[in-house]
């Protein structure tokens, strides 16, 4: 497997894949269950990760309600520490989460090491991290590749959470946990759920 890391590497550095193709084929490895080959793991399309939800920065919950309902309907959900858009046709999978400064210090990220706290000051407007759901998610399996890959890592809850090669925050949830399947079965939201978010 060591070999396999370093050759994407080296693709990589050269230029032959996208960032994207590396996590892809670094998620296969940790996580697919045999090995590919370099060929193979850079291949667009070849990825066993899926995305779960992307978390976006607003500075106004009720004014970006509005925006996404008035662009795309009603979708929205309840849940305590954030709002959840269905992009999933009703299964609320894969979903937009949007919250504010209020709602990530409220899920407690501050419980990360400083290393991780950075999402706790991601700017409104651009997203505060993204979550692939894997199939049979193997953590210790995922954390020794993403380890010997020299990508720093931590788990917390059931979840690995990374940096991309930009300092983007990752989240790798296994496809059947709570975690990944929290959108789903919530209740549209009221105007009240809006307004507890402000």
């Amino acid at each position: 497997m060591s070999k396999s890391v370093d050759q994407l590497l080296t693709k990589y550095e050269r230029g032959a894949c996208t960032r994207r193709q590396l996590l892809s084929a670094l998620a296969a490895i940790g996580i697919g269950g045999k090995a590919l080959s370099a060929e193979q793991q850079v291949r667009p399309g070849s990825s066993v990760a899926r995305i779960n939800h992307v978390n976006l920065r607003v500075s106004n919950i009720e004014r970006s309600v509005k925006f996404y309902e008035n662009l795309f309907g009603p979708g929205f959900r309840q849940f305590p520490t954030m709002l959840p858009y269905d992009l999933g046709d009703g299964s609320m999978l894969p979903y937009l989460s949007v919250q504010t400064d209020k709602d990530v210090a409220t899920e407690g990220r501050t419980q990360y090491s400083p290393r991780w706290h950075g999402s706790l000051y991601t700017k409104p407007g651009t997203w505060e991290h993204i979550a692939f759901e894997v199939d049979n998610l193997d953590m210790d399996r995922t954390m020794a590749t993403l380890n010997a890959a020299g990508v720093e890592a931590t788990t917390s809850g059931g979840y690995i959470w990374t940096h991309d090669p930009d300092g983007a925050l990752i989240q790798i949830v296994d496809a059947k946990s709570g975690g990944a399947t929290i959108g789903q079965g919530l209740e549209p939201i009221t105007p009240q759920d809006v307004e507890s978010h402000e």
